[in-house]
């Protein structure tokens, strides 16, 4: 899918292309005062339209550029979840109770566990 280059280089695009003719003169209007704010400048980047206060100076480009770009990571995630079932299911075939025993949040986590913390907090009991 091949995405308007005002979203992936808004300071690099021409306004006086033929893609600015399928535009909203609004939309246009705040391409170019965003093209000329030295303050949002610094912010470019992947996550600029991600940023509140672009989000905030620019909110109609924000909505149309996020509701461009949002379905593509909600689809990883779906595809990762629907891949981590498989995975759980194949593994522990016995055992089809993914989310009672929260193995399918474990495996969906992004948090990593931290082993090394919980061993040192541990205190070992003494033998008899």
């Amino acid at each position: 899918m091949t995405f308007s280059t005002w979203i992936s280089q808004p300071f690099l695009f021409d306004v006086d292309s033929k893609d600015t003719l399928t535009m909203d003169t609004v939309l246009i209007e705040e391409l170019l005062e965003l093209q000329n704010d030295n303050s949002v400048q610094p912010v470019h980047g992947q996550l600029m339209w991600m940023n509140s206060a672009v989000c905030a100076k620019y909110s109609n480009l924000a909505t149309v550029v996020q509701k461009t770009l949002l379905p593509f990571p909600t689809t990883y995630l779906i595809e990762s979840a629907f891949s981590a079932v498989t995975d759980i299911l194949s593994k522990k075939r016995g055992n089809l109770q993914i989310t009672l025993r929260g193995d399918l949040q474990a495996k969906l986590a992004s948090l990593k566990p931290q082993i090394a913390s919980l061993v040192s907090h541990h205190q070992a009991k003494g033998t008899h």
